[in-house]
């Protein structure tokens, strides 16, 4: 599939308040150079906006974005592990931040010295596996060696697990290997639990790091016609919803029992006080 959103979505993420917006994944390219060109021009229309993964030139692929917030400067980094095998056009390959291990140990260093706390978007894994592979486990550790503060990643649709990981130095780094869905009209139970991340920063004496990490666990529901969707927390979902989700139309289950046995299985291994539910 070639995906291409109506700029209404935007318009909705800005009303909203959001203040950084991803677009490095695998089908950034779906429409081709031009349709990336032609989302940078839709946010200039909204410049309090940080976006993230896509350049308009070379100069600005080889810098970092940036956002200060209570007296906090952070490093903002977005990268996807491909583009489904459709390339940009020529001489325009800095159009998507793509993995790559020079370019991202390249681009933390420059955050760490020029900003206080480094997050690192990474839209990476193997859809619908409920366990980081091993490349992600890999490289979340090179970028905690590297100095990176925050790894949030996406992709597979389903949760992974999160876990501290330390660093060569003596750094911490915490790391959500996959957020799962926000919302989605996907048909697998699995893929209707994803996951808020909830971090507290906290500054003492100068130091900046994380506080608490944990990861608030949300379901998507819709109706029996797949006209109606809402996003609930899942300790403030019920039965009751569940019983009239639309996903019985596809032979799967939905109840808390069912949502509750993927989250921790899917923390098995993991800390599960890492999960903010109950």
């Amino acid at each position: 599939p070639l995906f291409n959103s109506p700029s209404d979505v935007g318009k909705s993420l800005a009303d909203q308040g959001f203040d950084i917006v991803l677009h490095a994944s695998n089908h950034t390219l779906d429409r081709g150079g031009a349709g990336v060109e032609s989302t940078i021009e839709f946010w200039k229309k909204y410049p309090q906006i940080k976006v993230l993964g896509i350049n308009q030139s070379k100069s600005e692929a080889e810098g970092i974005k940036t956002l200060e917030k209570n007296g906090v400067t952070f490093g903002l980094l977005n990268y996807t592990y491909g583009t489904n095998g459709i390339n940009p056009p020529v001489g325009k390959e800095y159009l998507v931040d793509v993995i790559d291990e020079d370019l991202i140990k390249r681009e933390v260093h420059m955050s760490e010295k020029a900003t206080d706390f480094t997050i690192a978007f990474m839209h990476w894994g193997e859809e619908n596996s409920s366990v980081p592979s091993a490349v992600q486990k890999d490289l979340a550790q090179k970028m905690c060696d590297w100095g990176v503060d925050l790894i949030v990643g996406s992709h597979p649709h389903v949760l992974q697990g999160a876990q501290w990981l330390k660093g060569e130095n003596g750094n911490k780094t915490f790391v959500y290997y996959s957020l799962g869905n926000f919302v989605s009209r996907q048909i697998k139970t699995k893929n209707l639990l994803g996951g808020i991340a909830d971090i507290q920063i906290k500054i003492e004496n100068g130091e900046i790091s994380i506080e608490n990490a944990v990861l608030k666990p949300i379901v998507t529901h819709y109706n029996s016609t797949c006209t109606d969707f809402c996003v609930y927390p899942l300790e403030k979902y019920n039965n009751n919803l569940a019983k009239n989700h639309g996903i019985h139309n596809y032979g799967q289950k939905m109840s808390i029992e069912a949502l509750e046995e993927i989250l921790y299985n899917t923390f098995d291994g993991f800390d599960e006080k890492l999960i903010d539910y109950k």
